[in-house]
């Protein structure tokens, strides 16, 4: 739940710079499905009662799912953090253009972090075997 806020704060910085709804379309469909996703696959892991048991029942699909739609959002994010920034970047006075280029290379540096370690999460998801994911 954390994660949702987090991105839904990211999603008002996105909707005050651009000062339009429409950027906030993908983050309005993408954060409820990742909750409602991440609710699905608590109760599942909680009734199966093991990791082993939830591997066998199927439902790692929801696990990647989850993952993949965590991606996209720091990515979709992240971009357009940065584009919104650099847009802003030759308005106003020296000290705040420094500024926001520097809140430019900030946000590049930890949303990009975010999306390398989720893919990296995907990756190895899709390709270990499971057993050794989930233990």
């Amino acid at each position: 739940m954390l994660t949702c806020r987090i991105k839904a704060f990211y999603a008002y910085r996105i909707r005050t710079l651009s000062r339009r709804w429409w950027p906030l379309i993908p983050v309005v469909i993408l954060i409820p499905a990742r909750i409602v996703d991440g609710i699905y696959v608590t109760v599942r892991m909680l009734a199966a009662g093991s990791l082993s048991t939830f591997e066998v029942s199927g439902d790692k699909w929801l696990c990647i799912l989850n993952l993949a739609i965590k991606l996209a959002l720091d990515l979709y994010s992240t971009v357009c953090l940065c584009w919104l920034l650099f847009q802003w970047r030759g308005k106003g006075i020296k000290q705040t253009q420094e500024l926001v280029q520097r809140l430019v290379v900030w946000t590049a540096e930890v949303g990009l972090l975010n999306s390398i370690l989720a893919f990296a999460m995907l990756v190895m998801m899709l390709t270990m075997d499971n057993s050794v994911f989930f233990s």
